[in-house]
């Protein structure tokens, strides 16, 4: 058995499958709410291996809130998907969609914000992310989606620059406290 646990302390067990790279058998499935544990385990890894797992109970709480908003959402706002391994999954990624007001070159304001594109260690260099990238982008254009966008990691820039994004230096993000905003 393999283990995915990008440092932490739930290991998710996988049993080692040897496929080709560029092995077309291999083709990534649709997640749906029977995968929430699975979803979870990769997404804990991820951020553990960015070193934005919360310590303590923040963990815990993180957890608790992503497993209720991957029910909630998904097949609705929320589209995952995966790669299967025999007790689990070997990668995964996430297409989150929402609309905004219409602009110049996406007249339907339909956009897709992609994350939790990861690969567990072991099951890297086969082309599962790429794969699923793919996935996420024929599944925009079948859906009318104007525009997908990311944040992307040192790791998976140039997986993103291979189908073709581009680097957006003028985005900025706050993270706004309760109660914040200016005095008036």
């Amino acid at each position: 058995m393999q283990q995915c646990t990008a440092g932490g302390r739930f290991p998710t067990r996988f049993a080692l499958i040897v496929w080709k790279k560029g092995d077309d058998a291999v083709r990534p499935i649709a997640l749906t709410g029977s995968h929430v544990g699975e979803f979870w385990a990769l997404r804990r890894a991820l951020l553990s291996e960015l070193g934005e797992l919360p310590g303590g109970g923040g963990a815990q709480t993180l957890e608790e809130a992503s497993r209720v908003y991957f029910l909630s959402h998904i097949g609705r706002d929320l589209f995952c998907w995966g790669i299967p391994a025999e007790d689990g999954l070997a990668a995964c990624g996430s297409l989150c969609l929402f609309e905004r007001l219409p602009y110049p070159g996406n007249p339907a304001g339909k956009e897709g914000y992609l994350l939790n594109v990861y690969t567990c260690p072991e099951f890297r260099g086969r082309g599962y992310a790429s794969r699923i990238l793919e996935e996420m982008i024929r599944f925009a254009g079948k859906n009318g989606i104007g525009r997908l966008w990311l944040s992307a990691s040192d790791m998976g820039r140039p997986l993103y620059r291979r189908a073709g994004f581009s680097d957006r230096g003028n985005e900025m993000e706050l993270f706004p406290k309760s109660g914040q905003g200016p005095d008036r």
